[in-house]
């Protein structure tokens, strides 16, 4: 890859802010144009750019493309580094990410529906995770006492455990991962 070329391509504040997108997920042109407000015009423009240097790269998906960062072409601390994250501001983006879900899906400790978003769901559940202590093993009972404290619909909540690898249930008894 031509360095020159690659910084040039970063070289653009819009730019700059679609690799900041595409850091986070992968994304369709039209949600970064809302995203950054900019026209889906100028964001195409500006994602051919970045795919020419081989910074992204585009997938179809029904009607679309989405687009997609290389993680490969920059080392994780470079990316970092050029985009101006730090990894202690990624980690707190991170966590009052968590708080807003676990403060949006609780009211008053009880939880108001299981999310149905995958990435929201773990976050509820490693909260739930808390009831349980490391190294210790439950009865299907003791895990739906301490659930039922949180939604009626325990049985789900235990399976999403089982599911998700939080816990593991070997001859009955359950554990956490």
């Amino acid at each position: 890859m031509n360095l020159v070329k690659l910084f040039k391509a970063l070289g653009d504040e819009a730019r700059l802010s679609i690799v900041r997108s595409l850091a986070e997920k992968d994304l369709y042109a039209e949600v970064l144009a809302e995203r950054l407000a900019l026209s889906p015009g100028t964001v195409t423009h500006h994602l051919k750019k970045l795919e020419a240097v081989g910074l992204i790269t585009s997938r179809k998906e029904q009607y679309y493309k989405v687009f997609s960062l290389k993680k490969n072409v920059i080392d994780r601390n470079m990316l970092s580094v050029i985009l101006g994250v730090s990894k202690a501001s990624e980690d707190k983006k991170e966590d009052d990410y968590e708080k807003k879900i676990i403060k949006s899906f609780f009211k008053r400790g009880v939880l108001t529906t299981i999310p149905v978003q995958r990435k929201k769901r773990l976050i509820v559940l490693k909260h739930l995770l808390k009831e349980f202590e490391e190294g210790k093993s439950y009865t299907e009972s003791e895990v739906n006492e301490k659930l039922i404290n949180y939604h009626e619909d325990f049985c789900t909540l235990r399976r999403e455990f089982i599911a998700e690898k939080l816990m593991s249930r070997k001859s009955g008894m359950y554990s956490l991962s």
